[in-house]
């Protein structure tokens, strides 16, 4: 998705496999911040050489890090691979801190996010995910900051930033044999939206071919079941999910220049100038202020910003106007910063679109409230570009997620997995069952594989051989042996097996 900022000073696209840097070099404050990008080939790249890229001196002071939320230690560095698609976290830490572990006290962080390159049947993460630079209320849009007290208490800022399932791009589709617990595929862009104030995250994962049965689905070691605010969507094969509109391309945004002294006279902030993705359905705005006002008592006083948006044909002459989108308003009466998703509709699903922003007031209507508020600035956090869903998802299982950013769930969320089940046809004494049912017997699945799974009169996995060159009665008897000894067949197939290895 293509970027573009018209401020005083021009915003660098970062490389297309580059890394976000965000390093705090000291263990309790922001001293010393600095933000960069760091390239990472395709083959990857050592922790020790990304950290390095992102202005750490690996030899001074103690520094906890981790990559996907798992503690490497430094011994490692040099030998631990960062690829595309994972997230390293570096935070310096106090030292003699005691029992508490140093990784937990510390509220220093630096997080780079690599972007994912994926591939085909829809899983488009777009180019260089997290990778645009961005502005210091961007960041604050992903870790939220603690706000000084005005007097009234506000509710706590919970932020989602992706999950630790990854995409395979190019790869074959997983394919589990029996019952196995799996980790499925990132199957389309995560997307996050704010919601009266408070984020979700939604996730599509793909758990391969096969009419599979999912229970005891978890993140991490935990039951899915056991977290509230998660709404989940099971599909079987080909059906289209309804949780999910669309695939979505993410440009991470910029601060929008605060109005003039004079704005009331219509001196207004300068414009902010994003392009959306190519046949762009619908687009989503996110916008995040900081910024509240102190009654003389001291309490918290309502403050609002509003903010104009307009849109225009991509590649459009100048001399063609700008049409008025709408005006969205960000409204806040306590401490912690304002998020809100704005929506905006467009009149052709086949074209792209330039959108711009500004701020269009200022806070304040008197000198006095002047004196009593506090604006920090807003920023235009994402926009997203919603498009037709053009992948096909015949003969697969997928599911998908909206989850609620929460004291429960926050930050990098741990894998997603659950226990899968392949059903197949199985021999029920007389005859093998027309309708699947669950087995782990290796005859069942052997005999599955050799005749081939289809959907819609199509091979999509194993051999696809016909009932004349299948020796049944061998495969009865084997079934029976199989039986006898206790014998199953659980697997999961990730890689490029040929058939014969998989039989």
């Amino acid at each position: 998705m293509a970027v573009k900022q018209k401020k005083d000073k021009a915003v660098a696209a970062a490389p297309e496999a580059g890394a976000l840097v965000d390093f705090w070099p000291h263990p309790l404050t922001s001293a010393g911040r600095r933000q960069s990008v760091a390239v990472v080939p395709d083959e990857g790249a050592s922790l020790a050489e990304v950290l390095r890229q992102g202005g750490m001196a690996l030899g001074a002071g103690p520094v906890e890090a981790r990559v996907d939320g798992a503690p490497v230690a430094r011994a490692e560095w040099a030998r631990q691979l960062v690829s595309p698609g994972q997230i390293v976290e570096a935070r310096a830490v106090v030292q003699g801190g005691g029992d508490s572990e140093p990784f937990e006290i510390v509220a220093a962080i630096a997080v780079m996010t690599l972007g994912l390159r994926l591939g085909p049947a829809g899983l488009s993460l777009g180019p260089a995910a997290g990778a645009a630079a961005i502005g210091g209320l961007v960041t604050n849009a992903l870790f939220p900051v603690e706000l000084p007290d005005a007097g009234e208490p506000g509710r706590t800022a919970f932020s989602l930033h992706g999950g630790s399932n990854q995409a395979r791009p190019y790869e074959p589709a997983m394919l589990v044999l029996g019952t196995h617990r799996a980790f499925p595929d990132l199957a389309a862009q995560e997307c996050a939206q704010f919601i009266d104030g408070d984020q979700y995250l939604f996730q599509l994962f793909d758990f391969g071919v096969g009419d599979l049965d999912l229970t005891e689905i978890k993140i991490g070691d935990a039951l899915l079941s056991s977290f509230s605010d998660v709404t989940q969507e099971t599909k079987l094969p080909g059906q289209a999910v309804a949780l999910l509109a669309g695939d979505a391309q993410t440009a991470a945004g910029g601060d929008l220049a605060p109005p003039a002294a004079d704005a009331a006279a219509g001196v207004w902030g300068g414009w902010t100038e994003f392009t959306s993705g190519a046949k762009a359905q619908r687009l989503e705005l996110d916008f995040v202020g900081v910024f509240f006002g102190r009654k003389k008592n001291g309490e918290g006083e309502h403050r609002q910003v509003a903010i104009q948006i307009e849109r225009r044909e991509h590649g459009a002459a100048e001399s063609v106007a700008w049409t008025p989108v709408q005006t969205a308003t960000l409204s806040n009466s306590a401490t912690e910063a304002v998020r809100k998703t704005v929506e905006v509709a467009l009149p052709n699903a086949t074209k792209q679109w330039d959108i711009r922003a500004r701020r269009t007031a200022a806070l304040n209507s008197s000198a006095a409230k002047a004196a009593r508020t506090t604006d920090q600035g807003v920023s235009w956090g994402a926009l997203r570009t919603f498009q037709a869903n053009a992948a096909d998802a015949t003969g697969r299982t997928r599911l998908a997620l909206k989850i609620k950013a929460s004291g429960q769930l926050q930050g990098r969320i741990e894998r997603l997995s659950a226990l899968v089940k392949q059903k197949v046809p199985a021999w029920d004494g007389s005859a093998w069952s027309t309708a699947n049912a669950i087995s782990s017997n290796p005859a069942d699945i052997f005999r599955w594989f050799v005749k081939g799974v289809r959907a819609n009169g199509r091979l999509i996995a194993g051999l696809g051989l016909p009932d004349s060159r299948i020796d049944e009665t061998s495969i009865r008897a084997w079934r029976t042996w199989c039986d006898t000894e206790g014998l199953k067949c659980d697997a999961v197939l990730t890689g490029s097996q040929s058939i014969a290895d998989v039989l």
